[in-house]
């Protein structure tokens, strides 16, 4: 309604993007609240170079409470290519929460080179308390590749924490990127606003995917979540990388935020991992998590390699 606290839905979703170039949804000059509908808040199909920036998607007027979208928050789906959703925590980020679905749907071949940035998804607008999702937080399935959750630039993480399943899931896809987020801490990075499952799920056959990287900044702060930091699972998903993250401890790496189970797991046939790697800069610190550090388990789970990284320790 007028107030922007009350849902008049529309029957479909509330912003419909379908075979167009160069569209631009909100911006740092005007937001819009696209919260109430019956099915998607946004649904980006078979576009190109559409940008998503500063709005709030399934929030009232002052972001302080949920008037959720019957579906998903943000869909981009069918061969959509270049999509940001995002741009600078705090400004032309967009907040994604209480949605009655998913924050955030990536999905189908061909949906590729997509980037989310500077988000909160299942916060308030402050990244203090959870709005959440029902559902999971960012969910990139059904062979939707080369995406990237993050970027490593500071300015450009995503908070993503507060959701009703996994923070982010990689499901049958391949050669994505997931980097410098803060999954299931407070946009302080000092105390949970936990998901409700693992922070990072990886299954169904993804492949070839990173979590974190080696370079300044890449790696995520992975903390606070109810079930495992990182899971990863199902035969087919192999060759994933985790690399240079903060795993159960705060930002500073000196303190513990656990992750309710293990830091990392590895299960039901999950392939060819790695953990860590050669370089300093390769290295994980996976400390204060309330089951294993990590845990390879199950029949088919192999050919992990777990190197270089500190476990149960601090930073330093």
């Amino acid at each position: 309604n007028a107030e922007g606290v009350t849902s008049i839905p529309n029957v479909l979703s509330g912003v419909y993007v379908r075979d167009c170039f160069d569209i631009q949804v909100g911006g740092v000059d005007g937001r819009n609240i696209v919260s109430g509908n019956a099915e998607m808040g946004i649904l980006i199909r078979s576009s190109n170079n559409v940008r998503v920036q500063n709005n709030y998607v399934g929030l009232s007027l002052n972001g302080d409470f949920a008037v959720p979208n019957g579906l998903s928050g943000v869909g981009v789906s069918v061969g959509s290519n270049d999509v940001v959703i995002g741009g600078e925590l705090g400004t032309t980020g967009n907040v994604i929460s209480g949605n009655t679905q998913l924050g955030i749907r990536i999905s189908d071949e061909g949906t590729s080179r997509n980037t989310v940035i500077g988000n909160f998804i299942g916060t308030d607008p402050t990244g203090t308390y959870a709005i959440a999702n029902e559902l999971s937080g960012v969910y990139m399935r059904e062979g939707a590749n080369e995406n990237m959750i993050g970027t490593g630039i500071y300015a450009e993480r995503n908070i993503i924490s507060g959701n009703l399943q996994a923070g982010a899931v990689v499901n049958a896809t391949s050669n994505n990127r997931i980097q410098g987020n803060f999954i299931g801490t407070d946009i302080t990075g000092t105390y949970s606003i936990p998901n409700a499952f693992s922070g990072v799920s990886v299954e169904g056959g993804a492949s070839n995917n990173i979590i974190g990287g080696n370079i300044a900044g890449a790696g995520n702060l992975i903390s606070g979540n109810a079930e495992l930091g990182v899971y990863l699972a199902d035969a087919g998903t192999t060759g994933n990388v985790i690399q240079g993250n903060y795993i159960g401890t705060d930002i500073t790496g000196t303190y513990s935020v656990s992750n309710g189970y293990s830091g990392i797991g590895a299960f039901e046939g999950a392939s060819d991992t790695i953990v860590g790697g050669l370089s300093i800069s390769e290295r994980n610190i996976i400390s204060g998590n309330g089951q294993f550090g990590i845990a390879a388990n199950g029949v088919g789970t192999s050919g992990m390699l777990i190197q270089n990284n500190l476990i149960g320790l601090d930073v330093t």
